[in-house]
């Protein structure tokens, strides 16, 4: 109203709230305040683990898990690799390291165990050679190991030249060589099967600008036609030769997804080449197509081990199942879903009647699997 004086304007004062009284025992520490949303957290990770861990590529169904046998290793002792030989499977142990021959007949039978004595090896690579040696990778010890066909497989160690070579898989060539993977140096390595054994390595070509480290093979295999294939991890290539021209290394450039790396390799009776890869796929590569990428979902960390049998299957290891792959056709994908003692298997090797043996995943048991049509043994 006109001739009213004008009111001062009201001064808020914000009162400070009162501290909140600590518990007995002082403030309890920030993580403990949020226990719930880390289990939550935690438990969608698993669920979402389990959805990314189901096949999604062409399926022509599974295998039956009630075709696997447990096979029970020494107490105290874990599998790292496996390796097939003419007369019985063998299985590279750690804890305490040692190397068994097991039987291929029920009740699989322990026929020659042969310890080590070096001390945490690290077993990476198993192979048999053509005269029925059994050679072995120690990626820790940075170290051969021939174990002789004979009984009692008297064993020879041979040092590998370069410090820090870390050793990994190994294949038996066609010029009756062994050769391997050397993951902390760009070289092949080789060591005659036969005496003198000469060791000798080769430098990879290109491998002027990279790290050191990064220049690495990792998987390598022997194809039915005499050359050997390996892989170059961090370069993402995929290299052959034929032993005794190696001037003439052949390495092919990778079109993989950016953090996709190319690891473990199994050649097919047809020639074909697979590949594990870092992310959920297998890569195949044919002379005449190129590069084929298959979307086999194993898990999050990619599969770990891969092998071939004569009769043309490729098989890759997942979370909990190992799938089948047919060469002929390899969008033909089947799933054997492991019984849940076998859980995350790392180690594959396929027996000349065409039976696949695998390690389950705490290394402490073996599972062998009869494909259909398989001949159980006598």
């Amino acid at each position: 109203m006109a001739g009213d004086r004008p009111r001062a304007p009201e001064h808020i004062v914000w009162k400070k709230k009162a501290p909140r009284p600590k518990p007995e025992g002082g403030e309890p520490p920030r993580f403990a305040r949020h226990t719930t949303f880390l289990v939550v957290a935690g438990l969608v990770v698993v669920l979402f683990g389990a959805w990314i861990a189901t096949p999604r590529g062409k399926r022509s169904g599974s295998l039956a898990a009630k075709g696997v046998r447990p096979i029970a290793l020494p107490e105290g002792s874990r599998a790292t690799a496996l390796a097939a030989g003419r007369d019985g499977l063998w299985v590279a142990l750690e804890g305490p390291s040692a190397f068994l021959h097991v039987s291929y007949k029920p009740p699989h039978a322990v026929l020659a165990r042969v310890d080590l004595d070096i001390p945490n090896p690290n077993l990476k690579g198993l192979a048999v050679a053509p005269d029925g040696s059994v050679w072995a990778t120690l990626e820790a010890a940075n170290k051969i190991v021939k174990l002789e066909a004979a009984w009692p497989h008297a064993t020879t160690v041979f040092d590998v030249p370069q410090k820090r070579a870390l050793p990994g898989h190994i294949a038996a060539g066609s010029d009756g060589g062994m050769w391997f993977a050397q993951q902390g140096i760009p070289r092949l390595g080789r060591i005659g099967s036969s005496r003198p054994h000469a060791l000798t390595e080769t430098l990879l070509p290109g491998t002027g600008k990279l790290p050191y480290a990064n220049r690495a093979t990792y998987g390598i295999a022997s194809a039915p036609d005499g050359l050997l294939w390996f892989t170059r991890e961090f370069r993402r290539e995929l290299c052959s030769f034929r032993p005794g021209a190696l001037e003439e290394i052949r390495c092919r450039a990778l079109a993989l997804p950016r953090g996709t790396l190319p690891r473990d390799v199994a050649i097919s009776p047809d020639g074909r080449v697979f590949f594990t890869l870092s992310t959920l796929h297998v890569g195949v590569w044919e002379p005449a197509t190129g590069l084929r990428v298959l979307p086999v979902a194993t898990t999050i960390g990619g599969a770990v081990a891969m092998t071939a049998s004569a009769s043309g299957s490729v098989y890759v290891t997942g979370l909990r199942e190992i799938f089948q792959i047919e060469s002929r056709d390899p969008g033909n994908i089947r799933a054997l879903t492991l019984p849940t003692p076998f859980s995350r298997p790392t180690a594959l090797a396929v027996a000349p009647d065409g039976a696949l043996y695998f390690v389950d995943g705490s290394g402490v048991t073996l599972g062998r699997f009869e494909p259909e049509g398989m001949k159980p043994p006598g």
